[in-house]
Order: C-alpha cells, then sequence, then structure tokens
C-alpha cells in the first residue's frame, strides 16, 4: 500500500527477513545483524599514554657526550629536563634524526651550575637525543637527564 504526500506517491518500506540456513555454505558470510538492523557502534576512548626514561648521574666532560637515542616518532609530545648536578656550566644540546645515524642541532642551551633547562624538539624527525659537554676544558661534570613523553592510545 503506498502514501500519497504533497503529490508524490510515496513507496512503504518493507522489513527484511533473514532466512535461517543450516551450515555456513558461503564463502563470503554476512555479518549477523541484531533484531532491529542495526550494529552497536563501539565507544573508542582515545587517552595520552605517558613514557619515562631516566638517566641520572651521567657524566660529562669537556668532549660531547651523546645519551642513547630515544624513538620519538610515535611520540605526540616529548621533553627532555636536564638538571646540572656539577659544579661548572654545561652544554646541552638537541640533536634529531631521521635515521640515528645522521643528526640535525634542533635547540643548544647552557644550564648553569645546580640548575634546570628543559629541551623540547621544535622540529619533527623519527629520532631524538641529548648531548652534552662541560664549558670548563678541564672539568668534570655529571647531569641526570630525564625523558618524558606522550603519545596517543586508543582502549
Amino acid at each position: 500500500m503506498n502514501e500519497i504526500h504533497n503529490g508524490l506517491e510515496l513507496k512503504k518500506r518493507s522489513k527484511i527477513k533473514h532466512k535461517k540456513t543450516q551450515g555456513n555454505h558461503s564463502r563470503n558470510p554476512q555479518p549477523f545483524l541484531p533484531p532491529n538492523g542495526r550494529r552497536k557502534r563501539r565507544k573508542v576512548t582515545i587517552s595520552p599514554l605517558f613514557s619515562e626514561h631516566q638517566f641520572i648521574g651521567f657524566p660529562v666532560s669537556s668532549s660531547i657526550s651523546p645519551l642513547p637515542w630515544q624513538k620519538s616518532g610515535t611520540k605526540t609530545m616529548i621533553s627532555y629536563a636536564v638538571m646540572n648536578q656539577g659544579d661548572h656550566p654545561v652544554s646541552v644540546r638537541l640533536e634529531i634524526s631521521p635515521n640515528s645515524l645522521d643528526s640535525f642541532i634542533d635547540s643548544e642551551e647552557i644550564v648553569a651550575a645546580k640548575e634546570m633547562k628543559v629541551l623540547v624538539p621544535s622540529r619533527f624527525l623519527k629520532w631524538t637525543r641529548i648531548s652534552a659537554s662541560t664549558q670548563q676544558p678541564t672539568g668534570l661534570g655529571k647531569i641526570d637527564v630525564y625523558v618524558q613523553a606522550q603519545s596517543i592510545g586508543m582502549s
């Protein structure tokens, strides 16, 4: 039975009836639909995931000493907190790399004795690391480095 609405003939929709069959004889079976014909949507929660690496008491001399590369390609935010535990200023540079072989200096800071600085990459590449050296040619020092990162995770 059709209805007429504003001069247009509208056809009524018929309900879909599913046949019950014995076994699964099809190579591409149709997914099971609930009685109302609609699938429930799965609720996806996106939340930031936190990770941290600590390098406590890392020795620093007048020659440049690099820390290990950190894979930052999957991170949305990464920060390096550098605490100078020594008595001499320390030059700290943040390096980035596409392959952990070739590096580029993203930023460089002087961290005074007993002070802290935070370095955050301003450019994006897959790998990041900190390299440090003392400002005094004969001075030795120690730094604490905290690498803290966030990434987006789904649950």
